[in-house]
């Protein structure tokens, strides 16, 4: 019998599985493209030409034609572009080469950013690595961390409220309900919960059209106050949070669902960059310090980050396992 021991971990699933899979992937390139307008690359300053060069450099071509480096920042997310231009910045320094700051405001932007090959290497949620793993072949270049060999989480997990004197007790009244999820194509905000909605009999949107009539639709937002704002103010009877909540945030309001906090960002390439890019990209961008990550680490709860780490991607396996529940059952992140 022939060994599956090199076989892409996707490949031995079943194939309706594999089959949703794709369809996941087309859905959310094919709407990205159509309704996503594309972002002006802001280029960073380049690597010194002066007379200390770094060891490490590409040749002249990449001065011509930038390295993209994307990030899923707001639009006017200041201190988020600032903290990405200095990795950028050290990661020119490092191969000699100019690398330009590219956003995207969501993650399905980002996947398919990464699929036309419009960005190169890109900082993404381990649920975009997992659809961009199977669908573009993503490659995963190192996660945050914040102890030595160890890939970093969050510092709170996920949690699904609800007002304490209403009717939602658990997790199985929230059906029919008004529910406010995280952003799309993240663990926390968007795979975990709804596969734990699915498992406790409440299917939520987006679904492929056989069963879109017996799923609960769901909106979106990425702002834990503004979610548990819209709770006490009735715009909503169930809302996620994805960060720390107060004692005082919490009050009046009980968690009807709580996850596993969620593993931390991670930086992927995608598939087409030539290999000798690839090779000094990889060891470039796990030799940014941490100190230059902090700002952006510290989004994600993460104190004190270590320069990023190789991790195996068996490591995301829990999520690919949820969006295997999803797509099973045909739901879409």
């Amino acid at each position: 019998m022939a060994s599956s021991r090199a076989v892409p971990r996707f490949v031995r699933r079943s194939p309706s599985r594999v089959i949703a899979t794709l369809l996941v992937g087309a859905a959310v390139l094919a709407g990205v493209v159509v309704a996503g307008p594309g972002v002006t690359p802001t280029t960073t300053a380049t690597a010194d030409d002066g007379a200390a060069k770094p060891a490490k450099r590409l040749t002249a071509g990449c001065r011509e034609t930038p390295v993209r480096l994307g990030m899923v920042l707001p639009a006017d997310d200041a201190d988020g572009r600032r903290a990405s231009e200095a990795i950028a910045d050290e990661i020119g320094r490092q191969v000699g080469c100019r690398v330009s700051v590219v956003t995207r405001e969501t993650q399905p932007e980002m996947l398919a950013a990464l699929a036309l090959h419009q960005i190169d290497v890109a900082q993404v949620d381990p649920a975009t690595l997992v659809v961009g793993e199977r669908t573009v072949a993503l490659t995963v270049m190192g996660a945050y961390s914040a102890v030595a060999d160890t890939a970093a989480r969050a510092s709170a997990p996920p949690r699904l409220w609800a007002p304490r004197s209403g009717p939602v007790r658990s997790i199985e009244d929230t059906g029919g309900r008004r529910i406010t999820l995280g952003p799309a194509l993240t663990a926390a905000g968007d795979l975990a919960p709804r596969a734990a909605l699915l498992a406790a009999g409440v299917p939520t949107t987006p679904a492929l059209d056989r069963v879109a009539d017996t799923a609960t639709e769901v909106t979106r937002g990425d702002d834990d106050r503004a979610a548990l704002a819209r709770l006490r103010d009735g715009a909503t009877d169930v809302a996620l949070t994805r960060g720390p909540v107060t004692e005082a945030q919490s009050r009046g309001l009980r968690a009807v669902w709580t996850g596993e906090p969620p593993l931390a960002d991670l930086l992927v390439i995608r598939p087409g960059v030539p290999n000798d890019v690839r090779r000094l990209l990889l060891s470039a961008v796990r030799d940014v310090p941490g100190a230059l990550l902090a700002p952006l680490a510290a989004r994600q709860g993460i104190d004190s980050p270590t320069p990023l780490m190789p991790v195996p991607t068996e490591l995301y396996d829990p999520v690919a396992d949820q969006l295997d529940t999803l797509t099973a059952a045909g739901l879409l992140p």
